[in-house]
């Protein structure tokens, strides 16, 4: 009995034993078919994932080294990638031991080419680029780069001199005004009006009324040139009422002639009067104005003063990126704009001082209105003449107080040789913005006239944020970003190498200007160039004592005649200017004929003349050695300076054209794929799990 009880006991442990074993190897035999399902699907959904991203462009790769998934459609990316791993899905022969069911795909995230403003598009670039020997080529190229980097600061500062030098000769010209409404010679906006080689005068003015007579002195004029332009119109007003005694005699006269016994006139009198008090009222018109443009002047000042402080703010922010010499050159024009402030800069004239004379005049002129207007408005009869008399003579004596004598203009400076004015000068350089093409390029009309038809390109199909160029010296993005200019240097044509075959011959020529015509792609690569020499060429002349003396000197010549310092300070300043601009044009020249100019010149490189700038006319003068930079080595500096987002679309255009060229008008980079980023979702083992694959994939 204790036997049986015992087998049956071994009975029930193997069963328990053998079903345990069943269990685990049903759960592992489970296991692994869910390992192999989910692994099976990991596999699909790369395979299919890679089937998706191998519809490359192979003419591109080729060409252009640029690697992209030819998409037709964004819309298309998710159906095409769900028939790869469908397909993928089934095994030969239709036997599927996990029973894998693709259930669904959902992308979350779909990366083009084209998007985040090109960014993937130029990270293919630097990929490839970075395969070449360019280390040597960096070092060499990236003084050009740093200093082309700092042209900008270069710029700001140049132009907040130009504007404050403008407001300064504009204070300049309101004060030779002054000197038309008080002393009464004519003046333009920048000088004194001539004639002939004479000074020209004006009719009414504060010193007109010459309480004594035509005598230079009593009116304050020193000079004999200026004397000499009015003296025929000042208006003896104490001879005027002498005069009017006349009348009263003549009065007399009459009255008492026994033919004309009872008849009183005395309209010529009374004529008289008001002829001398129309002259009283126009010189009172003058001296207001004169007045209201002294506190002009003041506010122009004070505005000045305060834009100068801003200016100087600007100068130092960006003093850092400028050399010494620049900045010494720079700080010295600044300080001779402050002596605006201080007055010292005012030569002609000390404009307190003639405020305080111009208000005495304004005392005595309404004292001498009072008087006259009495003579003409008085009561007269052959009884009261007498008493006319000596109102005439209080009238006289009021006249002899009159103070234009004190009034004092200095004309030290004054040259009445050859002038020429600010504007005239301002049109020097002017001559050389215009018709640039023309001034560069001997044979204009070999230059391409090639259109490219705007049409689907990709800057015009993807938007993107182009804002302000900011430079970024870190060493790594310079590096990136000589590589990509070096790229487009190596793989597009220019106008000293243009493509003959291409819808464009002046590729790069595109990539900065973006116009579809080729001429006018470079007339804007021409123009920028030329503002590139010359502020380069500004740089170097605004230190050079002796070209500064020379300009000077010229100035002095054509503007001394105003007397006005600073009025021949900008002289001098445009003549630098102008100078520079026409070295540029020069440079530019040299260029388009296969030469090289210096970045950063000497003296020995400098190859135009002053005395060329001025006549207009500039010829091309070669350097003596080839050193310096070439055509296309400052097409990768304009490159530099350009907008990052702009050059990379542009880039995608020329490829697009030229690709189109060669007959395959549907490569467009905006339909290439670059990444993927979502969830597949699958069934397996008979619908009894489910399963969520991930997965990010990009070129």
């Amino acid at each position: 009995m204790g036997g049986k009880r015992l087998k049956a006991q071994i009975t029930v442990y193997a069963g328990l034993i053998f079903g345990l074993i069943l269990s685990l190897l049903l759960v592992l035999i489970e296991s692994a078919v869910c390992a192999g399902a989910k692994t099976r699907i990991n596999t699909v959904v790369n395979v299919g994932v890679q089937s998706l991203f191998s519809q490359y462009s192979r003419p591109v790769l080729d060409k252009y080294e640029v690697f992209g998934g030819v998409i037709s459609e964004q819309a298309d990316v998710e159906q095409m990638l769900y028939e790869y791993i469908q397909e993928n899905c089934k095994f030969a022969g239709g036997f599927n031991p996990y029973t894998v069911i693709l259930k669904g795909v959902s992308l979350e995230e779909i990366k083009m080419l084209t998007d985040d403003n090109g960014t993937y598009f130029y990270d293919e670039i630097i990929g490839y680029m970075r395969y070449g020997q360019f280390d040597n080529s960096i070092l060499d190229f990236i003084p050009q780069m740093t200093e082309t980097a700092k042209t900008k600061e270069l710029d700001e500062v140049k132009d907040e001199l130009t504007k404050r030098q403008k407001e300064a000769s504009k204070i300049d010209g309101k004060i030779l005004k002054l000197l038309m409404y008080v002393e009464g010679v004519k003046t333009t906006s920048t000088g004194l009006a001539q004639f002939f080689g004479r000074l020209s005068g004006t009719g009414s003015f504060v010193k007109k009324l010459a309480p004594a007579g035509k005598d230079k002195q009593a009116v304050g004029v020193t000079e004999d040139m200026i004397y000499q332009a009015v003296s025929g119109k000042y208006y003896d007003i104490t001879e005027k009422l002498e005069n009017l005694k006349g009348e009263l005699d003549w009065i007399i006269h009459v009255y008492h002639y026994p033919l004309t016994l009872g008849y009183f006139s005395d309209d010529g009198f009374r004529s008289g009067a008001d002829s001398i008090l129309s002259e009283i009222h126009q010189t009172q018109k003058k001296l207001g104005q004169s007045l209201n443009l002294i506190e002009e002047i003041e506010r122009d000042t004070e505005k000045l003063m305060g834009n100068l402080s801003v200016s100087g703010q600007i100068f130092s922010a960006n003093k850092s990126s400028l050399s010494d010499s620049v900045n010494t050159a720079f700080s010295q024009e600044f300080n001779e704009l402050e002596k605006y402030g201080t007055g010292e800069a005012n030569t002609l004239c000390n404009l307190e001082e003639l405020r305080h004379q111009l208000l005495n005049c304004q005392v005595i002129l309404s004292e001498m209105e009072a008087a006259v207007s009495g003579l003409a408005g008085c009561y007269m009869d052959i009884d009261s003449i007498g008493e006319v008399y000596g109102m005439v003579d209080d009238c006289i004596a009021i006249c002899r107080q009159y103070p234009a004598g004190a009034i004092q203009f200095h004309y030290d400076g004054l040259s009445l040789g050859k002038g020429m004015s600010l504007d005239a000068l301002e049109k020097i350089k002017n001559v050389f913005t215009n018709n640039q093409l023309k001034l560069v390029v001997e044979d204009t009309g070999s230059i391409s006239t090639n259109k490219a038809p705007y049409k689907d390109l990709s800057s015009m199909y993807c938007k993107f944020s182009a804002g302000s160029h900011h430079f970024d010296i870190n060493p790594e993005n310079l590096y990136e970003d000589f590589l990509y200019n070096k790229y487009v240097d190596l793989h597009f044509a220019n106008y000293l190498n243009p493509n003959k075959e291409g819808i464009l011959q002046y590729e790069t020529e595109y990539i900065l200007g973006k116009k579809s015509v080729d001429k006018d792609n470079l007339k804007e690569v021409v123009s920028r160039l030329i503002a590139l020499r010359f502020t380069m060429n500004f740089s170097y002349i605004i230190c050079d004592i002796e070209k500064k003396q020379e300009c000077l000197a010229m100035a002095t010549a054509f503007l001394g005649f105003t007397g006005v310092h600073g009025i021949i300070k900008m002289g001098e300043y445009l003549l630098l200017a102008a100078w520079a601009y026409g070295e540029a044009v020069n440079d530019v020249k040299i260029l388009m004929n296969e030469g090289t100019v210096s970045f950063v010149k000497n003296e020995k490189e400098w190859k135009t003349k002053l005395e060329d700038i001025v006549s207009k006319s500039i010829t091309k003068k070669s350097p003596d050695n080839d050193a310096g930079l070439n055509y296309n080595e400052y097409l990768q500096l304009l490159l530099f300076l350009e907008n990052k987002e702009k050059k990379i679309f542009r880039t995608m255009d020329i490829m697009e054209l030229n690709m189109t060229a060669q007959g395959y008008p549907h490569i467009r980079m905006y339909r290439y794929l670059y990444g993927i980023k979502g969830t597949v979702l699958f069934d397996y083992y008979h619908g009894k799990y489910q399963y969520t694959q991930k997965m990010e994939f990009h070129y």
